[in-house]
């Protein structure tokens, strides 16, 4: 039996959703499956699988603060961490 899958929605300016398509279609994906990757992603990361702190954010030089202890699992399953 096929796996039951319920829809996540997001409203975007268009320009944007053409700029995803077709970045996905460079990459071989659909923008579908990549948003099913990126969920996948920071589910099992328990955060954003990426840096998205701004240039700066944490004064020149410096990096972002250890965000947990799983840091080292984090980065072994592919996440970003935040290392000092």
């Amino acid at each position: 039996m096929a796996e039951h899958m319920t829809p996540v929605v997001a409203k975007v300016l268009p320009e944007e959703k053409a700029a995803f398509a077709a970045a996905t279609q460079r990459v071989g994906t659909t923008p579908s499956n990549a948003i099913r990757m990126f969920i996948a992603a920071f589910n099992r990361c328990g955060t954003f699988p990426f840096d998205i702190s701004p240039t700066g954010a944490f004064g020149p030089g410096e990096q972002a603060p250890r965000m947990r202890d799983s840091d080292d699992s984090a980065l072994a399953a592919g996440c970003a961490a935040h290392m000092p």
